[in-house]
């Protein structure tokens, strides 16, 4: 119990200056035949109610690319849109497809065309480890305002192909924001399967709950994701599902049972975690 409290204390103190929260994170994917990915994100976001309303998305772009260089995925900025919602959604206050823009919209702006905050600062994406791209709007919101914001994006080579696996690999939320984030619901459709059968699903860094699949789809929920936690998976599903890769995303040579046995190590170690991790918060507290 003493365990649990100092744990629960210590993810109050990192939420204590939150300027603002997820209510609710939804990831629709669809992944394409030529192994790039469609993704549509809907976020719902409840600011403080002394914020004016800044609100950022760094968006990871990168994968794991399995030790090859080449392998990597990228981000089509063609294929990018933004919508913001007040907040039941019935309201539309900015939809970048269209350049309209409410009177409660005073800037929005994107790192990819260096565009400034509202400040004058350049954007930047802020993650490390792993590339990404950042979106921006400035809105003015009072008293636990609360907005939606839509996010649709293109990321080429976003599937790895061995010779008897096609593999997802990647964080659809980078793992080293501190904003506390609740209700995450992941919807991963694969191409030309209407099954569960040769598909795999491993989830990692958060505790997740309701995985299914079922007719070609993969999904997953998360109660809440804490500092330090990602949006992290890998799914494995079969190979002719991919019928035109990128060169450089194919690696010829079989990859089930080496990403099986990276499975096994980590699962290992999320075991080991969740039996010992909490005495090494009281040992870093005691030093």
């Amino acid at each position: 119990f003493l365990i649990i409290s100092i744990v629960n204390l210590v993810n109050t103190y990192l939420y204590a200056n939150d300027i603002f929260v997820f209510d609710a994170f939804k990831i629709d994917a669809t992944v394409n035949e030529d192994g790039s990915m469609k993704i549509k994100e809907r976020i719902t976001v409840t600011f403080d109610s002394d914020y004016q309303g800044e609100f950022w998305r760094d968006i990871v772009t990168d994968k794991n690319d399995n030790g090859v260089r080449k392998n990597q995925s990228t981000f089509d900025p063609d294929s990018f849109s933004m919508k913001i919602y007040n907040e039941d959604g019935t309201n539309l206050l900015y939809d970048s497809t269209t350049n309209y823009k409410s009177k409660d919209v005073k800037l929005v702006g994107y790192s990819w065309n260096y565009d400034r905050d509202s400040i004058g600062d350049l954007i930047e994406f802020e993650g490390y480890l792993t590339n990404g791209v950042c979106a921006y709007s400035y809105v003015p919101t009072y008293l636990h305002q609360t907005r939606i914001y839509e996010f649709e994006y293109v990321l080429d080579g976003f599937v790895t192909c061995y010779n008897d696996i096609a593999e997802i690999n990647n964080n659809f939320f980078d793992p080293i924001d501190t904003t506390e984030i609740r209700n995450v619901e992941v919807n991963i459709t694969l191409p030309n399967l209407n099954s569960y059968q040769g598909i795999e699903l491993f989830t990692h860094k958060a505790i997740t709950y309701d995985e299914k699949i079922e007719n070609g789809i993969v999904s997953y929920k998360i109660d809440k994701i804490y500092p330090g936690d990602a949006i992290e998976s890998r799914v494995l599903f079969p190979r002719n599902t991919i019928t035109n890769p990128n060169s450089n995303n194919v690696i010829n040579e079989d990859g089930y049972d080496y990403l099986k046995g990276l499975e096994d190590k980590i699962a290992k170690e999320d075991a080991f975690l969740m039996q010992y991790g909490n005495y090494f918060v009281l040992g870093i507290g005691a030093v």
